[in-house]
């Protein structure tokens, strides 16, 4: 009986890598405005209330996937001087290979592919960082097991959704809301 227990803890360390999608959008379902930019999610934090929702989603992983439009705000505008996830593998999805490193490899198929094999692979939770053409199909396939939603205190009124091209209906059950210095952080797990 140890033995199997023993067996089933392993088993279930090794099967326990889970998908988190932890991302900011508007009030009304915007992540970006109409040209792409998320300096607006700044600027609408008020308070100085102790926050450390990012610090301990991101403790958790040790892989981020994100699309190639997110990778270049990422590394031209957010953060031009060091890479922000250099400590952890990162994953491009894009039709426009680059030249893979040690940390960053590129990914020309399906984003719902890259996410089953990386599932099926030793180590801690994956975060998918975007954008929305990554991210919906991960949903629809039903791979995302923790929802983080962050929202921002501001109506955009336009801009790029989240959550904008789903065909089907994916069920998800509340676990936790909370706020910090005005943003409402909803947390679901798969359905």
């Amino acid at each position: 009986d140890l033995l199997c227990l023993v067996h089933l803890f392993i088993l279930e360390g090794f099967m326990a890598r889970k998908v988190i999608l932890f991302i900011a959008m508007s009030i009304d379902n915007y992540i970006a405005d109409d040209q792409g930019a998320v300096d607006w999610l700044e600027k609408n934090v008020h308070g100085t209330e102790s926050d450390d929702s990012y610090e301990k989603m991101y403790s958790k992983i040790d892989t981020v996937i994100m699309g190639r439009t997110t990778y270049e705000q990422v590394t031209q505008k957010l953060s031009p001087e060091k890479y922000v996830y250099a400590d952890r593998q990162t994953y491009i999805v894009t039709s426009h290979l680059g030249e893979d490193t040690d940390k960053i490899k590129y990914w020309k198929q399906s984003p719902v592919e890259l996410v089953k094999r990386i599932q099926k692979e030793k180590g801690k939770d994956v975060w998918i960082v975007g954008g929305a053409k990554l991210i919906d199909p991960l949903v629809q396939a039903n791979l995302i097991d923790t929802y983080i939603l962050t929202t921002v205190p501001i109506f955009l009124g336009s801009g790029i959704r989240l959550f904008d091209r789903l065909e089907e209906q994916v069920p998800v059950r509340l676990i936790d809301v909370y706020q910090k210095n005005e943003l409402v952080y909803s947390i679901y797990q798969r359905g």
